[in-house]
C-alpha cells in the first residue's frame, strides 16, 4: 500500500469510530435531564415540553412579547415573570404611597373547592404583599 492510501484508510476509519461513538452516546440519552452534555437540545421531544423554559431550551421560536412566549407545534407557553411576596414585603409596618401598580394572584377563599386565584391590580408592590391572600405579583396593571 501506498502511504497516502494508508493515511486516508487511518483517517476514515478514526471518523467512523467517532462517529459510531458519538450515535451510540446519543441513544443512551437522558432525556429528563437536558442539561446534560452528552444530550443534544433536539432530543427534548414535543411530548416533554410543559413549560416556557422547556420550550425555549428545545429551540422553538420565542415571541417579543410582554411576557415572553414560545410556541411548540399548536402549543403556546407563557413566560412566568411572577415575584414571590417575600417576609420583609409582608412584615412592612407602612407602605409609602407611590403608584407603581402591580398585578397580584390573589388566592380567594370560598366554600366548594377548587378556587381559582383571581388577579387583582395594587397600587405598588408593598400594598400587595401586606395582603395576606397575595402570594406574588408581576409589574404592570392586571
Amino acid at each position: 500500500m501506498q502511504p497516502n492510501t494508508k493515511k486516508t484508510l487511518i483517517i476514515t476509519s478514526l471518523i467512523l469510530i467517532t462517529t459510531t461513538f458519538v450515535i451510540l452516546e446519543q441513544d443512551d440519552c437522558d432525556t429528563e435531564d437536558t442539561d446534560s452534555e452528552i444530550c443534544p437540545i433536539d432530543d427534548i421531544t414535543s411530548d416533554k415540553i410543559d413549560s416556557f423554559e422547556t420550550c425555549a431550551a428545545a429551540g422553538n421560536p420565542i415571541m417579543e412579547s410582554y411576557p415572553r412566549q414560545c410556541r411548540a407545534g399548536d402549543q403556546t407557553f407563557v413566560e412566568d415573570i411572577s415575584i414571590k411576596c417575600t417576609d420583609d414585603q409582608r412584615d412592612a409596618e407602612f407602605c409609602i404611597t407611590l403608584y407603581r401598580p402591580v398585578c397580584a394572584t390573589v388566592n380567594i377563599q370560598c366554600i366548594t373547592a377548587p378556587c381559582d386565584p383571581i388577579k387583582e391590580t395594587f397600587s405598588n408592590s408593598c400594598v400587595a404583599c401586606s395582603n395576606p391572600l397575595v402570594d406574588s405579583y408581576s409589574p404592570g396593571e392586571c
